[in-house]
């Protein structure tokens, strides 16, 4: 009977199931509570990662793909690093696919460092890190979060605004004060889905909600650290000052992130209803921009929308805080 297990218990028999069955299926709301409580043991953590998303599944039937993909690619640079290599064998798999979900390669540098980290992981090895990323990018991130036109990360940072413009207490006024907008401060925690910003073993448990929950994840800890400082950023005098304690949120935030009301069902619900509607508005503009030249030197605009969507917007996103603030 699970119900008599340890937690201990339950890691070390999903562990023996993952090792005999890779692509066993995961009851990922049942896992959900244990890895709030301390993450996912290191031993699993590449095997469970796999089983949540199709990477275990991709490995196991598609196996000749990587192959092809490494022909393909032929002969690497002497010098080349393994997450410069998986990052390479991901573009030329995405230029192979005609059918994928994303045709933009990854344009960002910053994924070497999530390569990185995921080579890190016991039992993983390249063709296990090639499988993860390609699930990641087609099935955890919204659309062309890393690629050339980088219309997921856009909308993930609308949705951010979206939210943070309707928290109760928020320092916007102080932040404009200061002359620092939030894209500053966010873009490079979620370009690198904050590897390199939080620890690894913060970064590890991240990605263990990450894979169990869905991209959201990303919106709610970055929503989690943002809300944490409102005390500390409301006293500084300086940009330089506001700048340099900004890029240390991460670290201050150590004691919050795993156990705020923010990662809640409820919260991931209204998450992925803004992310969904604004990645609407994204692919839309988008779409737009290719059809007509605009002259403005301001470019096109990030979002556009009628009033009475961006109302909508705005509802959902205070609806939000009222509830679970």
């Amino acid at each position: 009977n699970s119900s008599s297990l340890s937690v201990k218990e339950i890691w070390q028999e999903l562990a023996v199931k993952l090792r005999n069955d890779p692509c066993t299926m995961v009851d990922k709301g049942r896992l959900k509570q244990f890895v709030q409580m301390q993450g996912v043991p290191s031993y699993t953590r590449i095997p469970l990662w796999m089983a949540c998303t199709s990477a275990a599944i991709r490995m196991r039937d598609q196996h000749h793909v990587f192959v092809e993909v490494m022909e393909k690619r032929g002969m690497a640079p002497s010098d080349e690093k393994p997450p410069q290599k998986v990052m390479a064998l991901f573009n030329v798999y995405q230029a192979k696919q005609a059918k994928s979900a994303i045709n933009n390669p990854i344009t960002t540098m910053d994924v070497t460092k999530v390569i990185e980290l995921l080579l890190k992981q016991s039992e993983c090895d390249e063709e296990k890190a090639f499988w993860i990323l390609v699930a990641m990018v087609e099935e955890v991130l919204p659309p062309d979060f890393w690629g050339s036109t980088a219309v997921g990360l856009k909308g993930d940072m609308e949705v951010l605004k979206t939210v943070w413009e309707r928290i109760p207490g928020n320092y916007d006024s102080k932040m404009k004060e200061m002359g620092i907008t939030l894209d500053e401060i966010v873009l490079p925690w979620l370009d690198s889905l904050f590897v390199g910003q939080l620890s690894d073993s913060l970064c590890e448990r991240l990605f263990d909600f990450l894979f169990l929950d869905g991209g959201y994840v990303l919106l709610s800890i970055t929503l989690i650290m943002l809300v944490a400082q409102e005390t500390e950023m409301c006293s500084f005098d300086n940009q330089e000052e506001m700048m340099a304690f900004m890029r240390k949120i991460p670290q201050f935030s150590v004691g919050t992130i795993f156990d705020s009301k923010l990662l809640g069902s409820n919260i991931k619900l209204t998450l992925q209803s803004l992310r969904q509607e604004m990645l609407r508005k994204q692919q839309a503009a988008m779409q737009v921009q290719n059809w007509v030249t605009f002259s403005s030197p301001k470019g096109f605009p990030l979002y556009f929308g009628s009033e009475k969507a961006k109302l909508r917007l705005n509802e959902q996103a205070s609806e939000m805080f009222t509830i679970h603030n």
